[in-house]
């Protein structure tokens, strides 16, 4: 849903929480052509209903980061304009069109692969993401 919003165009509303939170920089994630990191063989699936009526198979989130670091995002965001902020009593408000981050996403995957990993030693996800990109020479 989130991948369809942005390609009509849609916006992101974030109220009282962070990017850590952004569920959209997964799809940039999936856009970016990122291994698939997991622990099971075959990528879970689940049918869904489409709007035509037709049913899909949709495979599941495959996204190897865990989220903690995705506030990697503010900066290049802010740094381009594409962040507005707001308050709603005493929530914080961002929002932005989900296209630009999808397009943030896949330029920083770009420069730097490992950019929305976390830092945490015991994030088995991250660490385990860090050092598939180490053997396939995509990091040091």
């Amino acid at each position: 849903p989130l991948d369809r919003l942005a390609k009509m165009g849609g916006k992101i509303l974030m109220i009282g929480v962070e990017n850590n939170t952004n569920t959209t920089i997964h799809v940039g994630e999936e856009y970016a052509d990122f291994p698939k990191i997991r622990p099971f063989h075959e990528i879970p699936s689940m049918k869904v209903r489409v709007p035509d009526g037709s049913i899909v198979n949709h495979k599941l989130d495959t996204s190897p980061s865990c989220s903690a670091g995705f506030r990697a995002i503010d900066e290049p965001l802010r740094r381009k304009g594409q962040v507005r902020d707001g308050r709603l009593g005493e929530a914080g408000l961002m929002m932005m069109r989900g296209s630009d981050i999808i397009e943030t996403v896949c330029e920083m995957i770009r420069n730097k692969p490992d950019a929305f990993f976390c830092a945490r030693p015991g994030c088995k996800t991250c660490t385990t993401a860090r050092a598939v990109l180490r053997k396939a020479g995509r990091i040091e």
